[in-house]
C-alpha cells in the first residue's frame, strides 16, 4: 500500500484511478487515506477525484483532508 500512498502525496493520478476500487480507503500509518495525503500536497485535482470515496474520515489525530488543505495551502 505504500505505492498508493506515495502516488497520493505525489499527485500520481495515472497510478490512483485504476486503484480506487480496491485501494480506496484504507489508511497508512497515521490514519490518513489518500484523500487526506492529496490535501496535504495541496493537489486539489486529485481530491476531487477521491472525495467521492473518502469524504468525512479523519486520520488518527483527528484531521480531515479540509483541515490538511487549508493547513497546507
Amino acid at each position: 500500500m505504500d505505492a498508493w500512498f506515495d502516488a497520493a502525496s505525489s499527485g500520481n493520478v495515472a497510478y490512483i484511478l485504476p486503484r480506487i476500487p480496491v485501494a480506496a480507503g484504507t489508511r497508512d500509518a497515521g490514519g490518513a487515506t489518500a484523500l487526506i495525503r492529496a490535501a496535504r500536497a495541496n493537489n486539489s485535482m486529485l481530491a476531487l477525484l477521491l472525495l467521492k470515496y473518502e469524504h468525512g474520515v479523519v486520520d488518527a489525530l483527528g484531521r480531515s483532508a479540509l483541515y490538511e488543505a487549508v493547513e497546507h495551502e
